[in-house]
């Protein structure tokens, strides 16, 4: 199961030999991307599209409670959620309700930790980045778990919330690690390569290394 987008991660699937897919995502111009990805290549799984607000609406409404998946990926798109608890828990909720015991919920997230410490150095600043992102904040003096136009705390507040729908946290790391222990691997540096993302010395710019800095990966197991 997938938090989908316009069907960019599809490849990878196909390359993971997976037997079927369910993909969602809140935007119907997306779906309607990725029902058109899938269309143009032969893939050996099945799958299906819904437009669907994950934050909003449990996914038992549209997947059978006896059908489990070994697997949910939600990239680039959990920290949505941590506008409100309901929100967030409902988010937990169709994460957790049809994964196989044992399955894993794997994602990627803002570094809470980074983005505090550049919000809060020596001098308090709403706004920072550079010419590939920025975040800029309503105020500083105080966090939130939930509500805050930029989430602080997140991983924490995940971890506290997963706990309660059978989910233990397994695996984090940061973008930056991640890229040190991954970039050793032939396979994944020439995919580097053909994205485009490294350049001839397997570096990045120092704008883009900032970047994605700010992003975190996890991984939590369903335990009941």
């Amino acid at each position: 199961m997938e938090a989908c987008g316009k069907g960019g991660d599809l490849k990878k699937w196909e390359k993971a030999e997976i037997r079927d897919l369910f993909a969602a995502d809140i935007a119907a111009v997306s779906i309607d991307h990725a029902r058109m990805r899938f269309s143009e290549y032969s893939y050996k799984f099945g799958a299906r599209f819904v437009a669907m607000d994950c934050f909003e609406t449990k996914i038992s409404t549209v997947v059978p409670s006896n059908h489990l998946f070994d697997f949910v990926s939600i990239q680039f798109a959990l920290h949505y959620s941590f506008e409100s608890e309901q929100k967030a828990r409902t988010a937990l909720i169709n994460a957790s309700s049809n994964l196989r015991k044992g399955g894993y919920f794997c994602g990627t997230i803002p570094d809470a930790d980074r983005i505090i410490k550049n919000v809060r150095g020596p001098k308090k600043r709403l706004e920072f980045g550079n010419s590939i992102y920025k975040i800029k904040f309503e105020q500083v003096d105080h966090t939130y778990e939930f509500g805050h136009k930029y989430t602080f705390d997140l991983m924490d507040a995940i971890d506290r919330l997963a706990k309660d729908y059978g989910l233990e946290l397994v695996y984090k790391k940061g973008f930056h690690e991640l890229f040190y222990e991954e970039i050793r691997n032939p396979e994944f540096r020439q995919r580097l390569h053909r994205m485009k993302v490294l350049n001839k010395k397997n570096t990045i710019s120092n704008e883009e290394w900032e970047a994605i800095g700010l992003y975190t990966a996890f991984a939590f197991k369903k335990m009941f």
